[in-house]
């Protein structure tokens, strides 16, 4: 086995006076991570009996919280997902029950984050509820949403248009994620079998047999060794994570049962170290493991206990780490007592203080690798490397824009709401005096 210097990470949690309380996060039974985060800020979808809200706040932030703050408005139904651009912390997405995928501009004004009621773009295409979104981590103004009724949309941002559709079949989708190329998208679905998309293809590269119980999963690329992990349920009900090779994928190169409880296991990886943190909703322990190799691919690291179970959870971009603690990781969590906490995942270390090379390979740096239409065309991302031995601090972000299209104000979706009332009571109306 190869020695890691990884076996004995620990998690260290922000204490709750330097958290945010009270944060009153969406109760959607839905599948979704509902907590984002970058260098600047955390997200959230708001509990509110309206629906149709989130929150951003500053990720260096604390206090009460509440339902008044920093509110983003314009779904006509509850949302479901959020999500950072890559690229530009002032820019995030939401994905809701109304059917729509929706992109804003994040305004701070020194102290707070200003409430927004029109965002920048309003992107329709699924006919039902969308259920997941995620930003390409290699190609500008990219993102991927699954919908409800079973299809696969990419779309690009700065034109608000969907240029690739793919239906996956008759089973639900539980996931969705990019590999770090930013070429493949990987998903399990309710037919219990793993898939992997190559959507310039508009084809699967393979669907295998995956874990066997109905309970719903998870998965997530990691490039570096060609791997894909997976997080799923035994016929038994029991909760299992493997590893498989893509280039081989029908038989796991490792399989590792967990436990017995219920919640999905949601796994995020270390494309740098191959570290994979696996959270899940309802349960108290961050569970820490390792991809390393074909002949040791899953090494089982340390696990955390938190005081209170956990309701959500992100994973900021890599450069957010402290390298002067040996913080490797970086996530935000808040819990079943409504906290939002940030959460150091640490390599312990004597001399932590001067910078340890050997766990902080470069990383990438957060600019695109490739333009969306020269992506389109077939070509592949060249990434920018940066060192966090003196650590890093994001630029604001470039301007960004979206080509001009009609807007949509809450009063006009209000509108067009009202108006689609008037005409299901004169259907309705109709329908009785047939009926007569």
């Amino acid at each position: 086995m190869t020695a890691s210097p990884y076996r004995h990470v620990y998690a260290e949690l922000a204490k709750v006076e330097k958290s945010y309380q009270e944060v009153n996060i969406s109760t959607t039974s839905v599948d979704t991570n509902l907590l984002a985060a970058n260098y600047r800020y955390v997200a959230y979808p708001v509990e509110t009996s309206g629906g149709g809200l989130f929150a951003v706040l500053p990720a260096n932030g604390y206090g009460k919280v509440g339902t008044t703050n920093s509110v983003f408005r314009g779904h006509t139904g509850g949302v479901l997902d959020v999500d950072f651009n890559p690229f530009n912390d002032n820019i995030i997405a939401s994905a809701a029950e109304d059917a729509t995928l929706r992109v804003w501009q994040i305004k701070f004004n020194g102290t707070d984050v200003e409430e927004q009621n029109e965002s920048l773009a309003v992107m329709k295409g699924h006919s039902r509820r969308v259920q997941r979104l995620t930003w390409n981590p290699a190609v500008n103004n990219c993102i991927a949403t699954f919908g409800a009724e079973k299809s696969v949309k990419v779309w690009d941002v700065s034109k608000a248009s969907c240029v690739y559709t793919f239906k996956a079949g008759k089973y639900d989708l539980l996931d969705l994620n990019w590999n770090q190329n930013g070429n493949l998208l990987v998903y399990p679905m309710k037919d219990k079998k793993l898939h992997v998309l190559d959507i310039r293809a508009n084809a699967e590269t393979f669907a295998v047999n995956s874990h066997p119980g109905l309970r719903g999963g998870r998965a997530v690329f990691y490039d570096k060794l060609n791997m894909v992990a997976t997080t799923g349920f035994s016929s038994s009900s029991g909760r299992q994570i493997a590893v498989r090779d893509i280039r081989n994928p029908e038989n796991p190169l490792a399989q590792i049962d967990i436990d017995s409880n219920n919640g999905i296991l949601a796994p995020f990886i270390d494309e740098d170290t191959g570290i994979l943190a696996c959270f899940s909703r309802g349960d108290t322990l961050i569970r820490f493991y390792e991809l390393q190799s074909a002949e040791n691919p899953l090494v089982t690291c340390n696990a955390f206990a938190c005081k209170e179970a956990v309701r959500a959870f992100a994973r900021a971009p890599k450069y957010c780490v402290d390298t002067n603690v040996c913080e490797i990781d970086r996530f935000y969590i808040i819990n079943q007592a409504k906290q939002l906490q940030t959460t150091q995942v640490i390599v312990p270390r004597k001399n932590a203080e001067i910078f340890q090379e050997d766990i902080y390979p470069e990383t990438n740096a957060p600019v695109p690798g490739i333009e969306f239409d020269a992506w389109k065309a077939g070509g592949e991302p060249k990434f920018q490397k940066i060192s966090l031995e003196n650590g890093y601090t994001p630029a604001d972000g470039a301007a960004f824009s979206v080509e001009a299209q009609a807007k949509e104000t809450v009063e006009s979706l209000k509108e067009e709401n009202e108006k689609l009332r008037t005409r299901i009571a004169q259907l309705e109306e109709e329908l009785r005096q047939l009926k007569h």
